[in-house]
């Protein structure tokens, strides 16, 4: 497994936890299983990180903004 996507599924289970914790704590009624808070945050850390890396090249802004609309990505 390459190193960066190792670092991006520990910071999505750093995140899932604390969104976990969180939700658990003041009794969200949207608290959804761990396994599927870390699945969507680690998906969004790996299109940010694609999107991140093309926007090192110029005239790529509309695929930027494409991929981020595709995916739901802030």
């Amino acid at each position: 497994m390459n190193e960066r996507i190792r670092e991006l599924s520990n910071q999505a289970v750093k995140a899932a936890d604390a969104e976990y914790e969180l939700k658990w704590q003041s009794k969200d009624p949207s608290l959804e299983p761990w396994e599927f808070i870390f699945r969507r945050t680690f998906a969004e850390l790996i299109v940010q990180e694609c999107v991140r890396e093309m926007g090192r090249y110029e005239f790529i802004d509309v695929a930027i903004y494409k991929v981020k609309e595709h995916f739901g990505v802030k």
